[in-house]
């Protein structure tokens, strides 16, 4: 039980000192405190949770003990899943087959436990360390392969068993019989246990009005901390009453706890009498405006239209578009968007926003139970290829992964493209959205030539090229480091192959282009405390690389903001045709032109389980908020790029005007 207790301690430690030590530097008279008492007092609760296991376990061991023997076992084996889960990224099993690997590992643990505990009566510390020993081999060895979706509602759970766990299988590695006590510990009196019950409940109960009076408190909890972030999370979905995963809790914002469709980030109806996003009441209703509405109808365009071409870079972050060197030769002059941002920093819903000229907020992706993969969900809206495909185009998208197969909605209206990346002697590949982890792009590229060479008339292939997206590669089969190091590494090699592959289509296809290179999202690295994408909405994750060649592009650089969802309405204006009414993201070219202005703030949004965030970036500065927890951070991305300084309250007058942009934006979407 030690050894938990300092697990237990370290845990919430760690997270102290992580939430307090990154900027904004907060004083322990304000957010700081709240937040570290907070965190410590839910390390408390777990704790009692993890003793209220242990004697439960001993209890049952001093009655029923080869039941006792079987549950550490099968705790042996429960704690072998979550180190093989946390250690390992590998590709994914059929659901049957890895639940049936998980039950054969707590299965063996159990006999190993048996055995030693047999075995151990004559030799209890050489046997019953060999058990112990064996049971962690062979748990590893077995799920070193196996996938698991962590949601944050599950971590909570994997804490406990680690903890539990570990602290059994050290018992059974120094020789204690490799099984449990045969009597439960007594570490505390009862009276002893329900003080502390009771001084932890009136800490968080205390800090709750703390929270709600803090917005520091509530950045630090929600955005700064790792696992006091997952703890509080389980805690606010079992208090949502109205399961709209918005709760009070910990300072969350919810005006109405009991209608389901009432939060902050919802749509707001106009003229129904209800404030449905929690903001400023009632919306009025907005009356049409006037003048011809983009609509379906394609104008006639010359008889030989320019191929389009698409490459799109996994978590290429908008500061990595240095290392693209060979890529911008290729493309000789060319316009780079250097404020270019995603409308949300994970990749289907960045694709399939970015392929509809439409926000985050308007297309919706569930996961796939026992995958790891999500599709899109019934998404009515034209896409790029469709619009394309009418007006003559072949429309493809060459798969490289299951966010591009043809099946997870994203590239609706592309023709599906599959590389050869299988040995056809011995079986077709399964036929699954998410059969393919990862196609290695000289392999895409090379079918991509393939049917550029077999195909006529012009042509739309879009690529998605995976070599920066971690692991790392720098090589078809080597990865780098972890590390940005690794990183930039793995963008110059994907430069390389982006680069060989322009050359090589402009011999096999004697026509004009455009080309657009972009990036579905950025990649973190620790600047705000996380690691790679899908965490946060801050620059590192938000902003990307967006560079555009061919004819009616204009070429320079443009610091205006500007969000890859309008990509598709982009190319249609440069190839002289209508973007369908559905498409809401207007084209750039009149901005980069000079003819119009630049949008005054483009959005990116993560929504998902209790976190709603939402990054606004205008002509200088950018606006984040946390719409369930009401807090938000202001920074200035020229002097402070990777917004370390929040200036929210230094700059009051900045922040007035981003707020109303923000909310004039959320008006009109």
């Amino acid at each position: 039980m030690y050894g938990v207790a300092i697990a237990i301690a370290f845990l919430v430690a760690w997270d102290t000192v992580v939430g307090v030590s990154l900027p904004p530097a907060l004083s322990w008279g304000g957010g700081a405190l709240a937040f570290a008492t907070t965190t410590w007092g839910l390390g408390a609760l777990l704790g009692m949770l993890v003793v209220a296991g242990r004697r439960a376990i001993g209890i049952v061991a001093e009655r029923w003990p080869p039941l006792g023997v079987a549950v550490a076992g099968a705790i042996d084996g429960a704690v072998v899943v979550v180190i093989g889960v946390l250690g390992t990224n590998p590709p994914s099993w059929s659901p049957n087959f890895r639940m049936l690997v998980v039950l054969g590992c707590v299965l063996a643990a159990i006999g190993l436990r048996l055995v030693s505990v047999r075995l151990a009566s004559s030799r209890p510390r050489t046997v019953g360390a060999v058990g112990g020993a064996l049971a962690v081999a062979c748990g590893l060895g077995l799920l070193s392969m196996v996938q698991w979706r962590r949601e944050e509602s599950a971590r909570l759970a994997l804490h406990i068993v680690y903890l539990v766990g570990a602290a059994s299988l050290a018992r059974a590695a120094l020789g204690a019989h490799g099984a449990v006590p045969t009597r439960p510990m007594r570490l505390a009196s009862r009276a002893a246990v329900g003080l502390v019950a009771a001084a932890v409940l009136a800490v968080l109960l205390g800090n709750w009005l703390l929270f709600v009076q803090s917005m520091d408190a509530r950045k630090l909890l929600h955005m700064r901390s790792s696992h006091g972030k997952s703890w509080s999370m389980v805690l606010e979905g079992a208090l949502d009453r109205d399961r709209d995963r918005v709760s009070a809790l910990f300072g969350g914002v919810d005006c109405d706890p009991d209608r389901r469709d009432v939060y902050p980030g919802a749509t707001e109806v106009p003229g129904n009498g209800r404030d449905d996003n929690c903001q400023a009441g009632d919306a009025r209703p907005r009356s049409e405006p006037a003048g011809p509405q983009r609509g379906e109808r394609q104008e006639e365009g010359p008889a030989t239209r320019p191929d389009i071409v698409v490459l799109s870079i996994d978590s290429l972050r908008w500061d990595a578009t240095r290392a693209l060197a060979a890529t911008r030769r290729t493309l000789g002059p060319h316009a780079e968007l250097t404020r270019a941002v995603t409308p949300c920093p994970r990749t289907l819903d960045a694709l399939a926003a970015t392929t509809r000229g439409r926000a985050a907020r308007q297309v919706r992706s569930e996961g796939v139970r026992e995958t790891r993969g999500s599709v899109l969900w019934r998404d009515p809206h034209p896409t790029l290829g469709h619009v394309l495909t009418r007006a003559g185009y072949r429309s493809m998208v060459v798969s490289t992964g299951g966010k591009t197969e043809g099946r997870a909605g994203a590239f609706a209206g592309f023709e599906s493209v599959v590389a050869a990346n299988y040995d056809a002697r011995r079986r077709f590949p399964p036929v699954s959205p998410f059969a393919y982890q990862r196609v290695s792009s000289d392999v895409a590229f090379a079918t991509a030539l393939e049917v550029a060479r077999a195909t006529p008339g012009p042509i739309v292939l879009w690529v998605h090229m995976l070599e920066a997206h971690a692991p790392y590669y720098v090589s078809p089969d080597r990865h780098g480091p972890a590390t940005r190091e690794g990183f930039d590494a793995s963008v110059r090699y994907a430069d390389r192959l982006a680069a060989a592959f322009l050359r090589d289509l402009q011999g096999v296809r004697r026509r004009p282009r455009i080309v657009a290179l972009v990036a579905d999202h950025g990649e973190e690295f620790g600047e705000h405390g996380s690691g790679y994408h899908a965490t946060s909405v801050y620059a590192e994750q938000a902003r990307v690389a967006w560079l555009m060649a061919g004819p009616r592009i204009p070429t320079g650089r443009f610091d205006g903001p500007a969000n890859i969802t309008s990509l598709p309405a982009t190319l249609l204006e440069a190839l002289g045709l209508s973007a369908p009414a559905s498409m809401v993201e207007p084209s750039v070219l009149p901005s980069m032109r000079g003819t119009a202005p630049w949008p005054a703030v483009v959005v990116t949004e993560l929504r998902g389980g209790n976190r709603n965030l939402v990054g606004y970036t205008g002509r200088r500065h950018r606006l984040v908020r946390d719409v369930a927890h009401g807090w938000h951070e202001l920074f200035d991305t020229e002097a402070d790029p990777l917004e370390q300084r929040d200036l929210a309250a230094s700059r009051p007058d900045v922040l007035a005007t981003m707020l109303r942009l923000a909310a004039d934006w959320e008006e009109r979407h």
